[in-house]
C-alpha cells in the first residue's frame, strides 16, 4: 500500500478526476477493454490472493484487534451492510464484497485481513467521510 501512495504524485489524480467529471456531465460512455497483460495479472493475482483472502476466521477473515473502539464507521461505510457493531465487538456477515471500506476507513486501524503485508491504510483525500457513508444511504 505504501508504494502505491507514494506513486501518487504521478498519477495527475486531479487531471484524471476532471476529465472523469466531464465525461460524467457529458454522459460520455466509454468502455475500457483490459489487455491480456491486465487478464494475466488479474488471474495472478486472484490465484495468489484471493483464497487467503476468502478464509473465514471471522467472516472473509477479516480480525479486529484491541484498538477497534466500536466508533461504527466501518459499517457505515460498508455498501453491503455487512457489519454489526455492538457494545461486544465487530461482527461480520457473509455478504462482504471486499471492498476494503472497512479497513481504510478505521480511524484506529484496528481491522486486518489474513497475510496483510503491511499496516499502512489509505484514505482518498478527495473524497470525504461523510462522502462515503452518504453513497450507501
Amino acid at each position: 500500500m505504501q508504494e502505491q501512495i507514494d506513486t501518487l504524485p504521478q498519477k495527475n489524480v486531479e487531471v484524471q478526476i476532471e476529465k472523469v467529471a466531464k465525461d460524467i456531465n457529458e454522459r460520455q460512455l466509454k468502455q475500457v477493454c483490459p489487455t491480456e497483460d491486465d487478464l494475466a495479472e488479474m488471474e495472478k493475482w486472484n490465484k495468489n490472493h484471493a483464497a487467503n483472502i476468502l478464509k473465514k476466521d471471522t467472516a472473509l477473515g477479516y480480525t479486529v484487534n484491541a484498538d477497534c473502539i466500536r466508533c461504527g464507521i466501518c459499517a457505515k461505510v460498508c455498501p453491503a451492510n455487512n457489519i454489526t457493531v455492538t457494545g461486544s465487538g465487530v461482527q461480520f456477515s457473509d455478504r462482504c464484497k471486499v471492498c476494503y471500506a472497512c479497513l481504510h476507513n478505521c480511524p484506529k486501524s484496528a481491522i486486518h485481513m489474513p497475510l496483510e503485508a503491511g499496516t499502512t491504510h489509505f484514505r482518498n483525500e478527495h473524497i470525504t467521510l461523510n462522502e462515503i457513508i452518504g453513497s450507501n444511504q
